[in-house]
């Protein structure tokens, strides 16, 4: 019922900023998973409702805008399906959050898209860890992205290990 309950929330917020407040003062903290992913996927709808890009700088908001960007939802999100670097762009505005929930939803937005873009998440991570070597978000976001990838290729560790 909370799950649901969310679900609808998540449809008003774009419409109605108390349908937000609501979900970020009340919802956040429910010990249960299925709500919180119930919360990501409300987030995700008042993202798309008005905009991930005006969505992004909003820190409660981080989690959803990169579940939305995972291409579990690309029935609902087709622009970022034809440009999976516009994802990947967008994904990079949280490479340095400090919830370490955030850098695990990028990684896993990542990964997910690297199953058919590699080489674009691959380059998009070299330049950021070459940017800023000892960032240990950006190490924990490499992690997630390429653990599927490491197995083919253990060589793709060194980019996230000390």
């Amino acid at each position: 019922m909370r799950s649901f309950a969310l679900g609808i929330l998540g449809r008003l917020a774009g419409q109605d900023r108390r349908a937000l407040d609501f979900l970020y003062q009340h919802c956040g903290n429910d010990p249960a998973w299925q709500v919180n992913e119930a919360l990501a996927v409300a987030f995700d709808d008042y993202c798309a409702a008005v905009g991930y890009e005006w969505a992004i700088p909003q820190p409660y908001l981080h989690r959803a805008v990169s579940e939305g960007l995972r291409p579990w939802v690309s029935s609902n999100r087709q622009y970022f399906v034809t440009h999976p670097q516009a994802a990947i762009d967008l994904l990079g505005l949280l490479k340095d959050d400090e919830s370490r929930y955030v850098q695990a939803s990028v990684g896993n937005a990542w990964r997910d898209i690297s199953r058919k873009h590699f080489d674009l998440v691959l380059a998009a991570l070299k330049a950021w860890l070459t940017a800023a070597p000892h960032s240990k978000a950006r190490r924990v976001v490499a992690k997630f992205a390429l653990e599927i990838a490491v197995k083919t290729d253990p060589s793709l560790r060194q980019l996230y290990e000390n």
